[in-house]
């Protein structure tokens, strides 16, 4: 098997696995969890884009670190940040530097977990605010006049995952034919 099938087939993998976690979590109304396995998904994605925004060569490489269990180094053997990696699919899709660091505040502990009591969102200016309501509205029609409360989004946390997940796919496809270039 190939570098680029392995680490294709492990990331389908962890995404069945994310999408099977998903589906369980928002039936049981665990929507914190939920955020963190969109994070994952999110993280399988960044990736992706990365990849295929780097020359085949270097792609080979960064697929074999990971198949090796190695953190990714560019080609001056630096640490490729996951900052980086958002950084770069943000500048293609603005929606999923949001996405990304809302789900942060879920992975690590933080007043985010405290959703049942208070609304994480109030933590938020009222730009970054702006930016999650109109992406939410863009994507999955959230009303542009309903305020941003954890309530309010909770329902659309499935229908952001599944565009991530899909997102994800098209990416993936595109590795397995060494294509370049995300967008």
């Amino acid at each position: 098997m190939s570098i680029t099938q392995e680490f294709c087939n492990t990331i389908k993998a962890r995404s069945t696995e994310n999408q099977k976690a998903v589906e369980l979590l928002s039936q049981q109304r665990l929507f914190g969890q939920v955020m963190s396995i969109l994070r994952q998904e999110l993280d399988s994605l960044v990736r992706c884009v990365y990849l295929l925004e780097t020359d085949l060569s270097q792609r080979q490489t960064l697929m074999n670190q990971t198949i090796n269990g190695e953190r990714w180094r560019d080609s001056q053997n630096k640490i490729i940040t996951d900052k980086k990696m958002v950084d770069l699919s943000a500048n293609l899709w603005g929606w999923t530097k949001s996405v990304y660091d809302l789900g942060c505040a879920f992975i690590h502990l933080s007043n985010f977990h405290n959703y049942s009591n208070t609304n994480p969102f109030d933590v938020l200016n009222s730009d970054e605010k702006s930016n999650i309501i109109s992406h939410l509205n863009h994507y999955h029609g959230y009303p542009l006049s309903q305020d941003l409360t954890f309530v309010s989004v909770s329902p659309y946390l499935v229908r952001v995952f599944e565009k991530v997940s899909s997102n994800l796919i098209c990416y993936i496809e595109r590795l397995e034919n060494k294509q370049v270039n995300a967008d």
